[in-house]
């Protein structure tokens, strides 16, 4: 649900599929479809199978945002991080590695099922982020590179209440 939230967010996904609840203030139609969905694959397919695609999931995950911390690291010393890491240059590239080596274990039959799901992403996906996702198509101006960069307050789509933009939130990170 917070993946599925958080494309809505930047126009990947319609908003009104993570409309939030008015009592329990969480995202519920994208929970309960995803609940369906995920128990339907559980229901038709073998654990051994969806065990091995969630270990490439969470272990390409796991480098992809080492990775991305490297690479901010270079190109955005300079920004707030909520996050820290000790020893970055240590431990990233030793999480980039250890997943690298488990991922590398993983059959072969898992490697052709990762790649097909991500090239369907890709295909989904990439007509949309092209178009700029939310910030295109709802005039939101929030882009870090734009020659204003001080804090900006737009409409939320799906709480409907004011919210604050802050310069370098995902305005250009839903462009490839």
């Amino acid at each position: 649900a917070r993946i599925f939230f958080a494309m809505s967010r930047d126009g990947m996904v319609p908003a009104n599929v993570c409309k939030i609840h008015k009592r329990y203030h969480t995202p519920y139609i994208v929970t309960v479809a995803g609940a369906v969905f995920v128990s339907i694959i559980a229901g038709l397919a073998p654990i051994g199978v969806i065990a091995e695609m969630a270990n490439i999931g969470t272990l390409s995950a796991f480098t992809v945002a080492s990775l991305g911390v490297l690479v901010l690291r270079v190109t955005k010393p300079n920004i707030h991080r909520t996050f820290r890491c000790p020893a970055v240059w240590i431990i990233a590239p030793l999480a980039i590695l250890a997943c690298g080596y488990l991922m590398a274990h993983l059959p072969y039959e898992t490697w052709i099922r990762f790649v097909v799901w991500c090239a369907i992403g890709c295909l989904v996906y990439r007509p949309r982020a092209a178009a700029g996702g939310l910030y295109k198509t709802r005039g939101i101006d929030a882009c870090p590179h734009a020659q204003d960069h001080t804090h900006k307050t737009a409409r939320c789509p799906w709480t409907e209440e004011q919210t604050t933009l802050y310069p370098g939130a995902s305005c250009c990170q839903t462009r490839f």
